[in-house]
């Protein structure tokens, strides 16, 4: 694999950085997904590409292009890609990684497609500094960012995209939508796609959000143990709200 490769680069430029207050980690500097927390139960299972059988796993693991995991009931998942883009996992659900690779200008092309339940992807702003891509693939439907937060749940034959902050285009076979901040859009195979104000619970969740996002930042830092739980997203059913069975204080409520 071409993860293989990579380990001469990251054994050249480790004593390079072992004086820096952060640890430096491989995904610092190439386009891996890192597990960055299990919370929860800590019902995680990955599939790695090439191998038939799914595996227990836990924090630290780097996922490749070809690479599956999924969360099981009670658990919640935090993927972190370099240093600036993060993906939440909800539990019950589960995601590949389509396309995971390096552009010319250092940038990274990344692909998600979910299978089943809820993701929020806080990406990278200004992607096209580096024409860098990200794009989350859910039954049949295509969300393109360049720099922005925003959930894709997908429930049976629906797939509801909610953008907390920017613009999402989404596209379909009924053409394309662009979704601003405080909007979602619904699709499905049947029935098109539609555009409406976000619901005052998914706001509230992404308020929940940005202080996860302040405490991964202080965690990295050093200064943090694990984040608060988010809770099921209310547009993966069971209309749990934020924090929904997340510990009052952080470090509880993990594995």
């Amino acid at each position: 694999m071409k993860l293989k490769l990579f380990l001469l680069l990251f054994l050249f430029l480790f004593p390079l950085m072992i004086q820096a207050d952060v640890e430096p980690s491989l995904g610092d500097f190439l386009p891996l997904y890192t597990i960055e927390e299990i919370q929860g139960t800590g019902d995680v299972q990955v599939l790695k590409e090439g191998n038939a059988d799914w595996k227990n796993t836990k924090e630290g693991l780097t996922l490749e292009e070809g690479d599956r995991i999924r969360v099981g009931r009670g658990t919640e998942v935090i993927l972190q890609l370099k240093d600036e883009t993060i993906v939440h996992m909800d539990e019950d659900s589960e995601l590949k990684i389509t396309q995971l690779s390096e552009n010319e200008s250092k940038g990274f092309l990344s692909r998600l497609k979910l299978l089943v339940g809820s993701i929020l992807s806080d990406v990278k702003k200004n992607l096209p500094d580096t024409h860098s891509s990200f794009e989350v693939e859910s039954g049949g439907v295509v969300c393109g960012v360049r720099g922005t937060v925003f959930e894709v749940a997908k429930t049976g034959d629906n797939v509801e995209t909610t953008t907390h902050e920017g613009v999402v285009d989404v596209k379909s076979s009924q053409g394309t939508q662009s979704v601003t901040a405080g909007n979602s859009c619904t699709s499905s195979k049947s029935g098109g796609s539609s555009v409406h104000p976000s619901s005052a619970a998914m706001q509230a969740r992404f308020q929940a959000w940005k202080k996860i996002r302040h405490h991964l930042s202080q965690k990295r830092a050093g200064k943090m143990g694990h984040s608060p739980r988010l809770g099921r997203s209310p547009s993966h059913g069971g209309g749990k709200g934020p924090g929904a069975g997340a510990p009052s204080h952080i470090g509880g409520g993990h594995r």
